[in-house]
């Protein structure tokens, strides 16, 4: 069974950002936070959940 951990949001700036499902935090991909994104690198780039991370407060969790 597949559990999905991230989803995508619109932001009130009509910007989009991937967030993790249990924390509401941002997901990090390629080193970067996941947000200020369109809508299509958000879907695009939600295909791709195992090259996401968390950090918090600039650390890997």
């Amino acid at each position: 069974m597949v559990s999905l951990r991230y989803d995508a949001r619109q932001e009130s700036n009509e910007t989009w950002t991937v967030f993790d499902l249990f924390t509401g935090l941002p997901a990090v991909f390629d080193g970067y936070p996941a947000v200020d994104l369109d809508m299509e690198y958000a879907r695009r780039s939600g295909r791709h959940p195992e090259r996401y991370r968390l950090e918090t407060q600039g650390r890997p969790r």
